[in-house]
């Protein structure tokens, strides 16, 4: 399997992310997906790198996050 040179940076870039100094804080992440809003806790270090993994995985854009908030989605659909 061949892997690009920017995927390899990307990888690379991800795992240091991953293995991080200190505890991961948790993050409740609002986000705009098919005309629905739905949210998701997430574990990192700040909002932007929780913001991110979202982006990532729902493969969303900037203006689809709607909310960041510290601390676990309680009480959301």
């Amino acid at each position: 399997m061949k892997i690009t040179k920017s995927r390899l940076k990307q990888i690379i870039k991800e795992e240091i992310e991953a293995v991080t100094e200190g505890p991961l804080r948790a993050w409740c992440i609002g986000y705009e997906k098919d005309g629905e809003t739905k949210y998701q806790t997430v574990h990192a270090d700040a909002a932007g790198f929780a913001e991110r993994k979202i982006k990532r995985e729902h493969d969303v854009r900037d203006k689809a996050i709607k909310s960041t908030k510290e601390g676990k989605c309680k009480g959301h659909a």
